[in-house]
């Protein structure tokens, strides 16, 4: 070991700390320069909604668009066709003369991915199947451009819309701080803006008010409403033109002075528009936006220029949106809401200084017990531990990663977690220094022995969180990076950064030799009494089995409390500014709310503030659930909505089943993992304590009737990383056991395994609980329901790895002699093979 100054391992850590200060102070210090952490929507505030796009609307827009097409083309070149009709997704039409059927067919094969059937004269035109596959790709694809461009029109900060799956949208809005800015965003992104030019039937309109829908379309016709709801127009049902040929839109304003929206069409739309007006002039031209008629004028002339007006009763804000969703073009089949999460600014705020208060009041705790426990050795720990949290800052500030409040959750149980490495590195070196070792060989050989330990307890645990981040969704994936990021960065400033740290003062430990100031070490007497474990094996089996089986009676008896996000429904958080929640003034008035009916209303933490639970949730995009339950509640009192979630039904499906097949793949991953590091017993023996851990956790849930939903699942996944985590130690300890002592028993060592690992257990359990409990304390409302499950999970994990994982290698009948045998092949294997190696080396020399 390198006792002279500086020190790669040193130079390395340093240099990862410097980068974590000078990237993570524009965070710290919030300057104007430099990458700051991105928060999330739940930490300041704004809009979450994941949108289905109707994509079988799109075949028939499609359909539509195609028989406009289909009608200039027979009007320009003068084929006479008659009974053309457009019903949902198909066209039928009749040819009047015969001479121009190739004239006909070159048109169908000019607009292409075309199903053309033809009986006499007469043609039923469809799209193939693969220009509908086409079709509904670029209506998802074309609805992710226009959300996005209207979204950027409209002004709004740095909004995210991204494809989410195959047929849905996922929409992020920072900063949408009002009900009446969310409704203005959420009407926006609805609004399909299909305008169309579209001609009166003339002979038959006067009879609209008497004729019915089906009626209608007999004639080739449809019914359309005026703006007010207070008018009928009967039109014909193929479109002069369409939005695809609108290039322009703007806001302007008639000779009155009030709001009108000017529109512009491309050269064909134009040619299109001018001869209609030229050969219809005294007829009417209705203006369709929507499916609503805004204006349908007499034609006085023929107009040409390729330009139009939309003239109703506008505010000034409604035609600038309707402007920006035309200029960003009409959406090819319209959108429905999935899932909403919109968090106020203030409830964010006060997650953010939850959580701040947490993660101060855990850290502080770690520090000082650590530098209590160990002394040098542990403010040595401390000095990784706030090189890890600022390098953890920074590199989530570089990366442009975005911070949720699970994230931060994240980082707070990063703290906990991040010190294990350095309580198993130190109790190795106590051991050593116990059994006799000189200060120089324990802290060298406490980290080679710890190494094996720390990777793979490690390595598990990330792979848990991978899991996590594949089959989570929105703030969880920021949970399941932090806490990888934060397990890799400890690793980094534990195994190089204090070992550096050594290094650096190997030479002053030596001279002073003062073991209680560097380690924390009063004396050197080793303790010999080994803790008998095993007797205890089938007492705490048993009980474990009975504890499992009442879990799977309550929750077949009860069920579990599923929450919206696998359930379905809303939630809304009320807050009242000036005095308690009036509960029941509240129920009477929601249960007077269709929507609301059979809502469930309860306190949430304080007395001023409650959740309105309900199954119903609207799949339409423009209404806004915050807004009607501002009005149902008008005159409770002084309030604000905090927060409104919804999710509907297909999503909680899909949840639910990501969320059962999120913890399936833990353990299979965890098996395969173990079994390939250990033997395939120990990989069984670590799963069955797993499935034992994540049972327990389900049965205080189903017992405390706690909500199930994202953040719960993520608490279960991190205990399943965490109780690994403690197994893995064990095991590690039986595995080097297994090599050394030759003359014990497979009982005698798991319980020389499980003594000598006893401290590292429970120092670790108790580091992270102080900062679980600290959540669980500080953290808000919020996440009160994550910290409780994390600290009865930590509790579990910390009594399974003692008294379940080791001891079921009895009952796998674990078989000392034929381990040793596969080991000692496998050793001698390597011995054969280096000594082919050298002789051909020497060979060639």
């Amino acid at each position: 070991m390198n006792n002279r100054g500086l020190n790669y391992r040193l130079i390395i850590f340093l240099a990862a700390t410097l980068f974590g200060i000078i990237f993570s102070s524009p965070t710290f210090l919030q300057t104007e320069k430099g990458a700051k952490v991105s928060l999330g929507l739940d930490l300041q505030g704004g809009l979450y909604m994941l949108l289905g796009v109707k994509t079988d609307e799109a075949i028939i827009s499609k359909i539509k668009s195609t028989a406009v097409s289909i009608k200039y083309y027979t009007d320009d070149n003068r084929i006479l066709i008659d009974a053309f009709r457009v019903k949902d997704d198909t066209i039928t039409l009749t040819l009047l003369d015969e001479d121009e059927e190739k004239n006909l067919n070159s048109m169908f094969d000019e607009i292409g991915g075309l199903v053309v059937n033809k009986q006499g004269l007469n043609y039923t035109v469809t799209l193939s199947d693969t220009e509908k596959q086409k079709v509904r790709t670029l209506a998802v694809t074309q609805a992710v451009e226009t959300i996005r461009n209207r979204l950027d029109q409209f002004g709004l900060a740095e909004p995210t819309v991204a494809k989410q799956s195959e047929e849905d949208i996922l929409v992020e809005i920072p900063g949408v701080k009002t009900r009446e800015d969310e409704q203005r965003v959420k009407e926006l992104i609805a609004k399909p803006a299909n305008l169309q030019l579209m001609a009166v039937d003339e002979d038959r309109n006067d009879r609209v008010n008497f004729m019915s829908q089906q009626e209608a379309a007999a004639y080739g016709d449809v019914i359309y409403p005026d703006k007010d709801g207070s008018r009928k127009y009967l039109l014909k049902a193929v479109p002069i033109l369409d939005g695809s040929m609108l290039t322009d839109a703007k806001v302007g304003f008639d000779q009155n002075n009030r709001p009108m929206i000017s529109f512009s069409l491309n050269t064909q739309g134009a040619k299109i528009f001018g001869d209609f007006t030229g050969k219809n002039v005294g007829k009417k031209l209705a203006i369709v936006l929507d499916n609503v008629v805004y204006s349908a004028p007499n034609i006085i002339q023929r107009i040409g220029g390729g330009s139009g007006q939309i003239t109703g009763a506008f505010s000034d804000k409604e035609a600038s949106d309707i402007a920006v969703a035309l200029r960003s073009g009409a959406l090819l089949a319209p959108v429905t809401m999935l899932e909403q999460r919109s968090v106020g600014p203030s409830l964010g705020a006060d997650s953010i200084k939850a959580s701040s208060i947490a993660l101060v009041f855990g850290f502080t705790s770690v520090v000082l017990f650590m530098c209590f426990y160990y002394r040098m050795a542990g403010f040595i720990a401390s000095i990784a531990l706030v090189s890890n949290l600022v390098i953890l800052i920074a590199l989530i500030a570089f990366l442009g990663a975005t911070l949720t409040l699970p994230g931060m959750a994240g980082i707070i149980l990063t703290v906990g977690m991040g010190i294990d490495a350095n309580v198993i590195i130190n109790e190795r070196i106590r051991e050593l220094l116990r059994s006799g070792s000189s200060i120089r060989a324990a802290i060298e050989h406490g980290y080679q022995n710890a190494m094996t330990a720390i990777v793979d307890s490690n390595l598990t645990t990330v792979i848990v969180a991978m899991v996590l981040y594949v089959y989570g969704t929105g703030p969880i994936k920021g949970f399941a990076i932090t806490l990888i990021l934060g397990i890799f960065i400890s690793m980094l400033t534990a195994i190089l950064g204090t070992r550096g740290i050594y290094e650096l003062l190997m030479q002053k430990i030596e001279k002073s030799k003062n073991l209680i100031f560097w380690f924390g070490l009063k004396n050197l007497t080793i303790n010999s009494k080994i803790h008998k474990f095993m007797k205890l094996s089938t007492v705490t089996n048993a009980v474990s089995i009975f504890l499992a089986c009442a879990t799977i009676y309550l929750v077949i008896a009860k069920d579990l409390n599923y929450g919206i996000d696998f359930a379905g429904g809303t939630v809304v958080q009320v807050k009242y500014l000036d005095k308690d929640a009036p509960i029941n003034e509240i129920r009477q008035k929601v249960e007077q709310e269709l929507l609301f009916r059979g809502a469930s209303v309860t306190e949430f933490g304080a007395k001023d503030e409650v959740t309105i639970r309900f199954q119903g949730s609207s799949g339409a995009v423009g209404e806004d659930i915050g807004n009607l339950m501002t009005k149902t509640l008008l005159d409770t009192g002084n309030f604000e909505i905090r927060r409104v979630d919804m999710v509907g039904p297909k999503v909680g499906d899909e949840l639910r089943q990501k969320g059962i097949m999120a913890i399936l793949v833990s353990l299979i991953a965890i098996l395969v993992y173990v079994a390939f590091r250990f033997e395939w017993r120990f990989g069984v023996a670590a799963i069955v304590s797993q499935f034992h851990d994540v049972l327990l956790v389900i049965g205080v849930i189903a017992l405390l009737r706690i909500d199930v939903n994202l953040e719960i699942l993520g608490a279960v996944l991190t205990i399943l990383g965490y109780s690994i985590n403690d197994t893995i130690v064990v095991f590690d300890r039986i595995r080097e056991e297994l090599k050394s002592s030759k003359n014990m028993n497979l009982f005698e060592i798991i319980d020389v395994s499980i003594t000598k690992t006893l401290s590292r257990t429970t120092l670790t359990s108790l580091t992270t609980l102080f900062v679980v409990v600290a959540l669980l304390v500080f953290g808000g409302e919020s996440i009160h329901g994550f910290s409780l499950v994390l600290t009865v999970g930590i509790i579990i994990g910390t009594y399974s790895s003692i008294f379940i994982a080791a001891p079921l290698l009895k009952w796998l009948k674990f078989d000392i002699a034929d381990y040793r045998a596969n080991i000692a092949k496998k050793e001698k294997a390597k011995i054969e093979k280096a000594k082919m190696r050298a002789q051909y080396e020497h060979g060639r020399i």
